[in-house]
């Protein structure tokens, strides 16, 4: 068995786009994808890729907890940032969705100035990228499962989604079981 397995030393998202480019239907291949990202590595591009293949279900551990600690409570998010989290989402609608926009009063009478406020929890945020997985994949399993650290802040969203159209209803089951159990 360990003659079938490969080191690859490569960047990869690149590797994993490349190795969804290839005919996996017409070559009758499937395929379980596990995904542990290094901080927010993986772009949104790379998920797509992955379920365009209709032939990968994918496990991946979604940095939750990086994620919310990039979202500033005053909506002032630094230009990396920002582009950072338009590619591990694949849009910049997350902003309007995060945050609101509210008015206040200024010094000067009758004057007021706009700003923003976050208002995404974590399940706000669980919701928002569960459902942009179920944007592009067959299925998506519909309780992801927060892990959390020593202080039960949520740091990883375990999330299952479905390639397959034929073989989501069993597979969203099984991984909705997995999911259950913690």
């Amino acid at each position: 068995m360990k003659d079938r397995i490969e080191i690859v030393n490569a960047e990869a998202n690149e590797y994993v786009q490349n190795l969804c480019n290839k005919d996996w239907i017409k070559h009758n291949r499937r395929a379980v994808m596990f995904l542990d990202p290094y901080g927010m590595q993986v772009d949104w591009i790379t998920i797509e890729a992955i379920a365009k293949t209709e032939a990968i279900d994918l496990w991946i551990l979604f940095p939750i907890g990086t994620v919310n600690r990039l979202l500033n409570r005053n909506g002032k998010i630094r230009k990396a940032r920002r582009k950072k989290l338009d590619k591990i989402f694949g849009s910049e609608d997350w902003f309007e969705i995060f945050f609101e926009e509210k008015e206040r009063n200024t010094f000067f009478p009758d004057q007021t100035e706009n700003y923003f406020q976050k208002k995404a929890s974590f399940e706000t945020i669980a919701k928002y990228y569960n459902d942009k997985l179920k944007s592009v994949f067959a299925e998506v399993a519909p309780n992801p499962l927060f892990l959390n650290n020593s202080n039960n802040s949520p740091i990883f969203l375990l999330c299952f989604a479905v390639g397959n159209p034929k073989g989501a209803p069993i597979a969203v089951r099984i991984a909705q079981n997995i999911l259950k159990q913690k």
